[in-house]
C-alpha cells in the first residue's frame, strides 16, 4: 500500500504544470482577454472621437468663412442696389426741377453729372446711360458719349444687364480685369429714372465687401489648426493615460492572480508533502492546515 502511494506521488511529480501555474494562467487569460477587448474598443472609440472632433472643427472654420463671405457679399449687393436707387431718385428730382431746360441740355449738365456719378464701394461708381445705348455720364471721361459696347468692353453679360435696365430694375454679375490684370467678379444694379429714357447703373467688385472675411480666413485657419492640434494632443494624452492604466491593471491582476493561486496551492503542497512523509512510514506526522475549506477537511482525514 505504501509503495502504491509512493508511486502515485512520483507520477504526480511528472506533471508539466503545477496547479498554481494552471490557476495563474487561467486567471490571467480570462482577465487579459477581457482587458484586451475593452482596450481595443476604448482606444478605437478615442481615435474616432478625436478624428470627428478635428473634422468638425475644420468644417466649422470653413463654414464660418464661407457664411461670412456670403453674408458680406449679400450686404454688398444691397449697398450697390441702394446706391443705384438713391442716385436714380436724386437724378429724377433734379430733372423734374429743371425740365424747362430740355433733355438735350440736361444730359450735358455738369450738375446732373455730379449727381449721376458717385462712388460705390472702394473702386466702383455709378453712371448714367440712355435707352439709346449711349453713356452720358461716367467716372471715366473717355467713355462719355460712347455706346454700351464700349462701356461693357466685351463683357456680354454686362451689356445684357444694362439693356435689361431699359425695361426695369436689373442686376447681375460679370467678370472684368482689374488694374493688376486679375479677373474679378463685379456686380451691377440698374434703375431707370422715372418718366425719362435714362438709367442709373451702379457697379463695383463684389469682393470689396467680402475682403475682410477673406483676410481673416488665415486667422480662422490658424485658430482651427491650434484647436485641432490641442484636440489631438488631448486625445494622445488620453490614449497614453488609458494605456498606462491598462498596464497597471495588468500588473495588479498578475500580482493578485499570483497570490490567489498561491493561497490555493500552498495548502495543497503542504498536504502533498505531509502525505509523502506519511507514505515514508512516519504515521505519527500531523498535517497542520487552517484554510477553513475542503483542503483542511482533507488534512484532518489524513491525520485521523
Amino acid at each position: 500500500m505504501r509503495d502504491r502511494f509512493t508511486e502515485i506521488l512520483k507520477v504526480g511529480k511528472k506533471s508539466r504544470f503545477s496547479i498554481r501555474d494552471k490557476i495563474l494562467i487561467s486567471f490571467l487569460a480570462v482577465s487579459l482577454v477581457s482587458v484586451g477587448i475593452i482596450s481595443v474598443f476604448a482606444l478605437r472609440n478615442m481615435g474616432v472621437v478625436g478624428t470627428t472632433a478635428r473634422v468638425n472643427t475644420i468644417r466649422l472654420g470653413e463654414s464660418a468663412v464661407t457664411e461670412s463671405i456670403a453674408a458680406l457679399e449679400d450686404s454688398g449687393r444691397k449697398i450697390i442696389q441702394l446706391r443705384s436707387q438713391v442716385v436714380a431718385r436724386e437724378s429724377q428730382i433734379y430733372i423734374q426741377n429743371n425740365t424747362f431746360k430740355g433733355m438735350e441740355t440736361l444730359i450735358k449738365s455738369p450738375d446732373l453729372g455730379k449727381i449721376a456719378v458717385q462712388t460705390v464701394g472702394q473702386t466702383g461708381n455709378t453712371f448714367l446711360y440712355g435707352q439709346d445705348g449711349v453713356v452720358y455720364f461716367n467716372a471715366d471721361p473717355a467713355l462719355v458719349g460712347k455706346d454700351l459696347y464700349s462701356l461693357a468692353s466685351g463683357a456680354d453679360n454686362f451689356r445684357m444687364i444694362l439693356e435689361n435696365g431699359y425695361r426695369g430694375e436689373a442686376a447681375g454679375y460679370y467678370d472684368q480685369e482689374d488694374q493688376h490684370g486679375n479677373i474679378r467678379a463685379k456686380y451691377v444694379y440698374c434703375v431707370p429714372i422715372a418718366n425719362t429714357p435714362l438709367i442709373i447703373g451702379a457697379t463695383t467688385y463684389i469682393d470689396e465687401f467680402s475682403r475682410p472675411a477673406a483676410e481673416t480666413e488665415s486667422n480662422i485657419n490658424s485658430a482651427v489648426l491650434t484647436t485641432t492640434q490641442y484636440v489631438q494632443n488631448q486625445m494622445d494624452l488620453a490614449q497614453w493615460t488609458f494605456i498606462v492604466i491598462i498596464v497597471c491593471m495588468i500588473i495588479i491582476i498578475t500580482i493578485l492572480a499570483y497570490y490567489i493561486a498561491r493561497s490555493i496551492t500552498e495548502p495543497i503542497t503542504a498536504l502533498a508533502k505531509g502525505s509523502e512523509i506519511i507514505a515514508m512510514g512516519n504515521l505519527d506526522h500531523k498535517i497542520e492546515l487552517h484554510t477553513g475549506d475542503e483542503i483542511e477537511q482533507l488534512s484532518l482525514q489524513f491525520n485521523s
